[in-house]
């Protein structure tokens, strides 16, 4: 092993002394396989200036296959070169060097996408190239733009692959930046093609985009309104809650009534109770909001709530003229407390 190192060291002292060879045979005369295995422990190593000499002959090349070395896979080692030209321009200093590795990183990308030209390997090389702007972007003046150009071409030949990948790691990138650059209209075309294959891993992700996406109360009642048919008995209560809440905001009583209504229906729990008894008794009903205390009272979960019922029901009572039973609550209410 130290011989071979030294007969390394002595060819690339002697480098600039030897004419320039075909670039479609190794470095120094060597086999496929030796000049494979030096590329191969320089990138591992991250001895970017060596792995550049061996890398370049495969790009130039192109061996499909390897005499020794069956698992040799041309696409990869394609992804190694724009890591090295990469690492090589965030080792220099010189900006104009920087540039020329970082140009030299994006043609091997250029060289990939015409010599791998199957629908499925295009669709890895838009995604790999994504993947590649994402990781240097701040190398890039439009890193983050070209990072969703080449994730969008991915996403846009297979949608359903591109948003299992990495459990929907790359689809929510896409997804937050139609979010935050404004772009509802995207946004939504995009949570429309990828709700159903979706990863579980992501759903709440979806759930927090829609929110965003529609904070008007206007709007947003009609989209809360739009989910309830896929929703189930749990989600139903929530979304029936929230839209209540958001026609009690906008001035709506009397479709906020319908929806506590419909909500009751669908659960009559203590707080779905309590919230109906509550809406009668803002608008001064003072027999209909009776009835839903009385109920409430019965379903309290505390007798601090209890309590509370109580006197609101003596109070209630006391409005209707009925001081007997007004007198009845008030003794339940101090029983209680």
């Amino acid at each position: 092993m130290k011989k071979f190192a030294l007969t390394l060291c002595l060819l690339m002292g002697c480098y600039s002394l030897v004419q320039a060879q075909d670039d479609q045979e190794p470095p120094y005369g060597m086999g496929e396989l030796e000049a494979y295995s030096v590329f191969v422990d320089a990138y591992q190593s991250e001895d970017y200036e060596l792995a550049q000499m061996y890398g370049e002959w495969m790009i130039n090349a192109r061996p499909e296959t390897i005499e020794g070395h069956p698992g040799f896979d041309l696409e990869r080692q394609f992804d190694r070169m724009a890591n090295v030209y990469a690492g090589l321009a965030q080792e220099e200093t010189d900006p104009s060097l920087v540039d020329e590795y970082l140009e030299k990183a994006i043609n091997t990308f250029n060289i990939a996408f015409e010599t791998f030209t199957t629908e499925e390997q295009q669709f890895d090389w838009n995604h790999r190239k994504g993947r590649f702007y994402q990781t240097y972007m701040d190398m890039f003046d439009d890193g983050r733009d070209k990072t969703i150009e080449y994730y969008s071409n991915a996403f846009e030949m297979d949608p359903e692959r591109f948003t299992g990948m990495d459990d929907g790691y790359y689809v929510q990138i896409l997804l937050m930046n139609y979010v935050t650059t404004g772009q509802r209209e995207e946004a939504l075309a995009l949570i429309d093609t990828i709700e159903d294959y979706a990863p579980p891993a992501i759903q709440a992700e979806i759930d927090d985009a829609r929110n965003e996406l529609f904070d008007d109360p206007e709007e947003r009642v009609v989209y809360l309104e739009s989910r309830l048919e896929g929703a189930d008995e749990e989600e139903q209560e929530g979304l029936m809650r929230e839209i209540a809440e958001l026609y009690d905001e906008l001035g709506d009583a009397e479709s906020s009534t319908q929806w506590a209504e419909r909500l009751y229906e669908l659960n009559p729990n203590f707080e779905n109770t309590r919230k109906l008894a509550d809406i009668y008794l803002s608008d001064a009903q003072y027999q209909e909001a009776l009835d839903y205390l009385i109920e409430a009272k019965e379903k309290s979960p505390s007798d601090e709530e209890e309590k509370v019922a109580a006197l609101e029901i003596a109070e209630t009572y006391q409005q209707l003229n009925d001081l007997e039973s007004a007198r009845d609550y008030a003794r339940q209410a101090i029983d209680i407390d």
